[in-house]
């Protein structure tokens, strides 16, 4: 495994054990419990809910409303116990099912006359007698006592989980229910873990021999808001029904209930032919089907009246209660936040009669772990290996398929949050993302490092931008630059090591800075020689005539640079520049301990030995006519061609060791080969007789122009070439002239 693969596996492990802590740490979370957890749950579920809401009710169930109108026509509330029994008596008549009092009757009635002659006899010494009154009404209880005992009533009552207030149950509380444990093996009572109350409000003594009773309690979670409600309860080792569920008893004529035991304690109550699933502490998720008013409701004013028809009544199973929000039975649900607390009781009856329940199953917890962990294998590998740009989906896939399977089995009838695993979907892509980007940020830094001394700031932004593919090895055309110092050795003998070194970095500094300004890569300095490249490793357009024009603008640049070394040293400058396109195999090279990022392959090498040629041909740069091919077919498109210099052909020649000739030529800026036309055309003309083979001629035109310009070495060159050929002519002669020396 080499050290690209080693930093690359490191990256993963490190994404990979980020990941697995990160679903630790929910993991924990969750067993914790916390009370952010528990609002969060609620708030989902709240919010399946609503989603799920709706829907026909079941018929029966209905509310007889104490509501404000009553109250105007008959007064302040609590009623005479005769206007409640003959409220009662109407309904029975109607043809109910069956009657639950969401109403507590701890108190005796004092508006009865027996109590008023009572009263006024302890408070004023004064016997009143009422004349012409039945018996049956002296008595408002009794009255009302009576009339239980001829109606479906349910009575209600409250337990209490606290001591102060305590009621002792009376020995003659009457059984309302028969009981029966389902205990498979290895589970436990249900009554063990039923929630245990410490005592009860109960109805007057005189009206619990007259009705069955039931409990009033809901069970408010910490925010407020009730959800469930307690379907069973024991008090004294006696287990109590709520309301709606004894109200639905009486109406089905059924007396018996079935407690059906779990590994965890109560699992379900059955009723009949009906299962209801509770908790093990016999909470049971009321699933409300809206805000109030999903039920009819009948005032009690219109039924006392006669305005309900008997028709409307008869056969329902109606729960008495008030709407009236000075009574204060208003309660908060997950649809209503002033929602009658009468019809949490209705809302029951309606679910057992429609079979609708939202059971949280004994397996919750562990289908919430195996998901948390599930979860979070996925996300790491989704976060921690796919590419960036897909987070996004793969977020909504992720988040949506937890959401969408909670949804699916809150549709079964049961709940088990999402809200872990989102929160680990959550956690694991801002974490495994902040890795990421802090180990794309420590590739970055090492690419900008790495290339910091190769190319421009610019250049190395943009390789930055492209991220490690650069450094991958490639073949790619580039336009390579040699550059030498003439007379290196002689001039570093007359010049103290130090001030060697001070000229050798006045030298490269502009150097360098004209590579960078062309887009080029500096390769490397070998001594006194620069080696750069361009269109590596990312393209740079045109990048032969940038090649060019930068060994042309190094001279310009040395000439102003020699006039402070003579200055300073005493010394002047001089070199050459090869320049060569083609093929090469470009990218990181070395050992996997030092690492270097360079070219290879012929292209190179001729490079090399063009920039060698300088001397031989008495001229500054050194270009292939490949590359002075592309850069003369950028004029057909510039528009401005005169940065675009000419070419001044000087040969075709066969280097050491290759079989292939190479044709080279020499660029000579625009304006000036304008000012030389008739010099430079009388080369050219004089190179084409030489190419001939006719030697003598050529010999005569390169000997005119080497009168004319002594200074240029090139005509003498050629002269002399010329000359000793015309002498000693070749026996095949193809325009090729051989370097036996590199």
């Amino acid at each position: 495994m080499d050290k690209k693969q080693r930093i690359f596996t490191k990256q993963r492990l490190i994404l990979f054990f980020v990941g697995i802590l990160i679903t630790l740490c929910v993991f924990f979370l969750y067993t914790m419990q916390t009370s952010f957890l528990r609002q969060g749950d609620r708030y989902i579920y709240d919010t399946f809910l609503r989603a799920s809401g709706g829907g026909k009710p079941a018929a029966a169930p209905a509310i007889v409303d104490i509501d404000e109108a009553s109250l105007r026509q008959y007064g302040q509330w609590p009623w005479p116990r005769h206007l409640m029994a003959r409220l009662i008596r109407k309904i029975t008549e109607s043809g109910a099912a069956s009657i639950g009092l969401d109403i507590m009757l701890a108190e005796p009635d004092r508006s009865s006359p027996v109590h008023l002659q009572s009263s006024l006899r302890e408070g004023f010494d004064v016997d009143v007698a009422f004349t012409g009154l039945p018996q049956f009404l002296y008595d408002n209880d009794k009255l009302l006592s009576t009339i239980l005992r001829q109606t479906p009533t349910v009575l209600g009552f409250y337990v209490q989980f606290e001591e102060e207030g305590f009621t002792p149950l009376p020995k003659s509380l009457p059984r309302n229910e028969g009981l029966m444990d389902r205990i498979p093996e290895n589970a436990i009572p249900p009554r063990d873990s039923i929630l245990h109350g410490t005592g009860v409000t109960l109805p007057l003594p005189v009206l619990l021999d007259s009705a069955p009773i039931a409990m009033l309690n809901v069970a408010p979670d910490p925010d407020g808001i009730v959800r469930a409600i307690p379907l069973v309860l024991m008090v004294k080792n006696r287990v109590f029904p709520t309301l709606g569920l004894r109200t639905l008893m009486r109406a089905l004529g059924t007396k018996n209930l079935v407690l059906e035991g779990g590994v965890d304690g109560l699992r379900a109550v059955h009723m009949g032919k009906y299962r209801i699933p509770v908790s093990p502490e016999g909470l049971y998720n009321i699933p409300f089907r809206g805000p109030r008013g999903v039920y009819p409701y009948f005032s009690a004013k219109d039924i006392l009246e006669d305005k309900i028809p008997a028709s409307e009544l008869a056969g329902r199973v109606l729960l008495m209660g008030t709407s009236a929000p000075g009574l204060l039975d208003i309660r908060a649900t997950p649809f209503d936040p002033i929602y009658p607390g009468v019809e949490s009781h209705a809302t029951v009856v309606d679910a057992i009669l429609s079979k609708r329940s939202i059971e949280v199953p004994p397996w919750r917890p562990g289908a919430q772990i195996f998901s948390i962990l599930l979860m979070g294998i996925l996300a790491t590998f989704a976060f921690g290996f796919a590419p960036a740009f897909i987070y996004i989906p793969l977020f909504a896939a992720l988040s949506g398929g937890s959401l969408f399977t909670s949804w699916y089995i809150f549709q079964k009838g049961m709940f088990i949050s999402p809200l872990c695993t989102l929160i680990t979907v959550v956690a694991l892509m801002i974490s495994l993302l902040g890795v990421r980007f802090w180990q794309e940020s420590q590739q970055k830094r090492q690419l900008r490092k790495a290339f910091s001394r190769y190319v421009s700031p610019e250049m190395v932004n943009r390789i930055v931008d492209r991220g490690e593919v650069v450094l991958a090895g490639e073949e790619r055309e580039v336009t390579l630059i040699f550059t030498d110092i003439r007379g290196f050795t002689t001039l570093s003998e007359k010049l103290e090591p130090a001030q060697m070194v001070a000229v050798l970095n006045r030298y490269f500094t502009p150097m360098t800075g004209l590579i960078y300004g062309t887009h080029g890569t500096v390769d490397k300095f070998i001594g006194d020689a620069i080696m750069a490249f361009w269109n590596a490793p990312l393209d740079v357009p045109q990048h032969e005539l940038k090649g060019v024009q930068t060994a042309l603008d190094m001279h310009l640049a040395l000439d102003k640079l020699n006039i402070e070394l003579q200055a300073d040293y005493g010394i002047n400058l001089t070199i050459g520049a090869g320049v060569h396109t083609g093929k090469v195999y470009v990218g990181n090279m070395g050992s996997e301990e030092l690492l270097d990022y360079t070219c290879i392959g012929d292209t190179v090498n001729l490079s090399s030995r063009l920039e060698g040629l300088c001397p031989q041909y008495g001229v500054k740069v050194v270009v292939s006519t490949i590359t002075a091919d592309r850069c003369m077919e950028f004029a057909n498109t510039s528009e401005n061609t005169d940065d675009i210099p000419f070419f001044l052909p000087l040969d075709f020649i066969r280097v050491k060791g290759k079989t292939e000739p190479v044709g080279i030529c020499t660029p000579i800026r625009a304006y000036e080969a304008l000012q030389r036309k008739e010099e430079l055309t009388a080369f050219t003309d004089a190179r084409e007789i030489y190419i001939t083979g006719d030697f003598n001629r050529a010999s005569e035109l390169f000997s005119t122009l080497v009168s004319q310009f002594p200074d240029i070495s090139l005509y003498q060159i050629y002269a002399e070439r010329s000359e000793n050929l015309a002498k000693n002519p070749p026996e095949n002669w193809d325009g090729v002239w051989n370097f036996t020396k590199k």
